[in-house]
């Protein structure tokens, strides 16, 4: 049951955990799009760039919902995660997280999130970040005990970390609002709500 005219499309729990936060009163709903296929068919485009194509991808969700909830307004997000070229996924297991932590130690990696707004299939605001995240050069005995503490949940994450957790520990420094580094650009967004008239000014 659709009970409030904002909808988010996602069901991430740290997404949904900043908005009620913030106060907005809005229901969640998983886009189900088949990300790595878009992804995919994205990166054979010659002109192919990730900041783009995290757009792409926080569009394509709100559309995805839109469609079935027109009059309310949809929230897509998405977020890269951007090192060397590459780029990288939530692991496969534990081993799997180990390597891309060990592939980001000691360098500078990008976060991109984009966050779109969409009405009735028209999208009617963007936003995209990037935020510069710079790990520390660990130690293997550090990344062991990082792994063991971080249980079966190193998998969840792209590569292997929650900057909102234990996954501080990994950086020497970072670049960026800490809101668009968990997955959504809440100041810009609310600013725009605010402006839109969905919440009091």
């Amino acid at each position: 049951m659709i009970n409030h005219k904002i909808i988010l499309a996602s069901k991430s729990s740290i997404r949904i955990n900043i908005l009620k936060n913030a106060g907005l009163h809005f229901d969640s709903v998983d886009s189900m799009i088949d990300e790595r296929q878009i992804q995919k068919k994205y990166q054979e485009n010659i002109q192919f760039r990730v900041k783009d194509l995290a757009l792409t991808l926080a569009e394509e969700k709100a559309m995805k919902v839109s469609e079935k909830y027109p009059e309310q307004l949809i929230i897509g997000c998405d977020q890269i995660l951007e090192c060397d070229n590459e780029i990288f996924h939530k692991p496969r297991d534990t081993s799997n997280a180990l390597t891309d932590l060990k592939k980001l130690k000691g360098k500078k990696h990008n976060l991109i999130t984009s966050n779109v707004c969409v009405l009735n299939s028209r999208k009617i605001w963007q936003h995209t970040e990037i935020s510069k995240m710079y790990m520390r050069d660990f130690t293997d005995e550090f990344i062991g005990s990082y792994a063991t503490s971080m249980k079966n949940k190193i998998n969840k994450v792209v590569a292997g970390y929650e900057i909102e957790g234990l996954g501080i520990q990994l950086f020497k420094k970072i670049d960026g609002d800490f809101f668009s580094i968990q997955g959504i650009s809440l100041f810009q967004l609310l600013k725009f709500l605010r402006q839109a008239g969905y919440i009091k000014k």
